[in-house]
């Protein structure tokens, strides 16, 4: 048993100094291969990298979401992301409200004042873009030859009107030396549109202009539709709690006040004003639905 297990040490010693020996003899052979491979590697991940998809880092800004820019208030929300990856053509809608309480989306945007900036990464040497106003507060952003590989888009809005709130008056100089550098307008991140976040649509073309605004009113008197049904079933639903609540006032109404008048007759109020309180928000609601008609037919003005 000694004699076989030192045996098999000879061997593995003699295997093993076979191996050094190749190695040394073919040393320079083997560091040529090691740096080839090292450079075909290489040349793989470069390749990769700028012909195959690869994701942004940053994430999707969501559609319909408002985002302040500049420093006076004014909001901006992307309301579509469409692309066609066989012709390149791409179509981003914008728009833009003064302030958040402009539910109406009735704002007259001085678009001469709001700047645009557009980062395309991996975007393709022939990508070239168009800025189109589409109504008093809408825009869209269209692209031609936009490489199907692309990584992201940023739309960087910026505010160029005068803040009055940032202009300083000093009375002196120790008054301008305090708030020089004090009115810089808040910067605010761009929108961002990931390749993995447009909706592909195989039909999409270039519009010009007019169609575009065509399409930006018929979406108006859309969201203008949808509000009236919203608040349709509101007072159908507000209808049905002046019920619940009548019921309950004539089921009070008819109990014994049990020797405490006062408490009922509170209680009595107290369920009478909630029903003055609900037919005040129906007519409100209803005022809301008739607002909302006048607007649907000055969009149908426009358009025709």
């Amino acid at each position: 048993m000694l004699n076989y297990l030192s045996s098999v040490r000879s061997r593995m010693t003699l295997s093993w100094q076979r191996l050094k020996l190749r190695f040394r003899e073919n040393r320079r052979r083997y560091l040529l291969r090691f740096f080839w491979i090292l450079v075909a590697g290489s040349l793989f991940m470069i390749v990769g990298v700028n012909l195959f998809p690869h994701p942004s880092n940053k994430p999707n800004t969501s559609l319909n979401t408002p985002n302040s820019f500049g420093g006076q208030g004014k909001m901006v929300q992307i309301t579509k992301r469409l692309y066609n990856p066989e012709s390149g053509t791409a179509q981003f809608d914008f728009q833009v409200n003064d302030d958040a309480k402009d539910n109406n989306n009735n704002s007259f945007i001085d678009f001469s004042k709001v700047n645009v900036d557009v980062t395309a990464t991996h975007g393709g040497d022939q990508l070239s873009g168009t800025i189109i106003q589409t109504s008093t507060n809408t825009l869209t952003v269209q692209f031609s030859h936009l490489d199907k590989n692309f990584t992201s888009l940023e739309f960087d809005f910026k505010d160029k009107s005068v803040n009055v709130a940032n202009v300083q008056a000093p009375k002196s100089v120790q008054d301008a030396k305090a708030h020089k550098g004090t009115s810089k307008e808040k910067e605010n991140g761009p929108i961002i549109v990931n390749r993995d976040g447009v909706k592909i649509d195989q039909n999409l073309k270039k519009k010009n202009q007019k169609q575009l605004a065509i399409n930006s009113y018929d979406q108006k008197i859309a969201d203008q539709k949808q509000l009236i049904l919203d608040n349709q079933q509101a007072i159908k639903k507000y209808q049905l709690a002046i019920k619940d609540q009548q019921e309950k006032l004539q089921v009070l109404q008819n109990q014994p006040d049990f020797g405490q008048p006062e408490t009922k007759q509170s209680q009595i109020q107290s369920q009478q004003d909630q029903i003055n309180s609900i037919q005040i928000n129906i007519t409100s609601a209803s005022q809301n639905i008739d607002s909302a008609k006048q607007t649907i037919q000055q969009y149908q003005v426009l358009v025709c």
